[in-house]
């Protein structure tokens, strides 16, 4: 076989396999946002043992609902952040991801800072 012959082939073949842009799978971006989410549930806990108090918001003061509303707006917003980046998206999809994780880092901050006040 001839060297252009060659060239030809292995590019033919190498060019059937798709080209893969590096994104995070949705598994990443889920653990990702529940694991902010589990943040923000565990030091509202803490707020509420450590300080005589309630819940500000009052739909979330059951503790079950307030777990199933964080796991729930972690797991959505982690779905609609691919399904944007999957759809060319990608700035709005990196704005909804960061968005989210900023205010449940602003929100842990706030609860353990009003737990530790006197």
């Amino acid at each position: 076989m001839s060297a252009p012959l060659l060239g030809l082939v292995l590019a033919v073949t190498m060019q059937t396999q798709p080209i893969e842009v590096n994104q995070p799978r949705l598994s990443t971006h889920i653990l990702t946002n529940l694991a902010f989410a589990s943040g923000d549930v565990l030091s509202t806990e803490y707020g509420l043992a450590h300080r005589p108090g309630r819940e500000a918001n009052p739909l979330l003061r059951n503790r079950g609902v307030r777990i199933g509303v964080n796991a729930g707006a972690a797991v959505g917003l982690a779905y609609l952040s691919h399904r944007l980046e999957r759809d060319g998206h990608r700035g709005q999809a990196r704005f909804v991801r960061w968005t989210f994780r900023g205010l449940k880092v602003g929100v842990v901050v706030f609860n353990v800072v009003q737990a530790r006040r006197k």
